[in-house]
């Protein structure tokens, strides 16, 4: 869920000079599929919300004063359901989450790493020039 209007969402690793990680790149596959997530990966976008509902990135827009509401509503139906097999089925749907998080697939030290790199000390002290910091 995200709020309508000049929102917007993704991950802009690239243009601050940074690598996401192989796993986070699987998760976002695994929402907007492969193609559409190498393309977004790659440019660094960050889609504004009606575009994010568009591709798949966002399930829902709403007011944004309305945000937490919804969210609470779709977490009360949850509730509602019966417990054990709602849990085990988005186990089941869930285990390549797990498998994408796993140490191996995010690299942490060589994501704060990356940090220190030229080419993203660049890019961030050109993005804080562009924003007027």
């Amino acid at each position: 869920m995200l709020a309508d209007g000049p929102y917007r969402i993704g991950l802009n690793e690239t243009q601050v000079g940074l690598v996401a990680p192989e796993g986070i790149q699987a998760l976002l596959a695994r929402v907007v599929g492969a193609h559409r997530a190498e393309r977004l990966l790659v440019e660094g976008a960050m889609p504004e919300a009606r575009e994010a509902l568009r591709i798949g990135l966002v399930d829902e827009l709403t007011d944004i004063d309305d945000v937490p509401a919804r969210a609470r509503a779709w977490l009360e139906r949850l509730l509602h359901l019966p417990s054990m097999p709602m849990r085990e089925t988005r186990a089941i749907a869930r285990r390549d989450v797990v498998a994408a998080l796993a140490p191996e697939r995010i690299e942490l030290e060589r994501f704060v790493e990356q940090w220190s790199h030229p080419d993203t000390q660049a890019a961030l002290r050109a993005m804080l020039a562009r924003i007027g910091k």
